[in-house]
């Protein structure tokens, strides 16, 4: 499975229950803008804290292994998803 970097920036701390995005790793249902459809699920691993403009540059990989993997190539967009309802926790770009 492909790993790329991603550069993260956290919009919702309120929707998550903790102060900061959470230690790495961490998996959450990701809405692709390529991919109208469905969510997938992405596994992240950090090297970096939290900057100051809540962004962070992370691996990412999909959580399974028939996501389509060309929706990691380089500029694709998405946002982070809340499981239960919805709401956009974060905004990440591929690198």
């Amino acid at each position: 499975m492909s790993t790329v970097k991603a550069n993260i920036c956290w919009s919702n701390l309120k929707l998550i229950k903790r102060e900061l995005p959470p230690e790495t790793p961490w998996h959450w249902p990701a809405k692709f803008d390529d991919d109208k459809e469905d969510n997938w699920t992405i596994l992240a691993v950090s090297q970096e804290k939290v900057d100051e403009s809540m962004c962070v540059v992370t691996s990412i990989k999909f959580y399974f292994d028939d996501a389509p993997k060309h929706l990691l190539k380089q500029g694709s967009k998405f946002k982070l998803m809340s499981g239960t309802k919805g709401d956009i926790l974060a905004e990440g770009t591929v690198l």
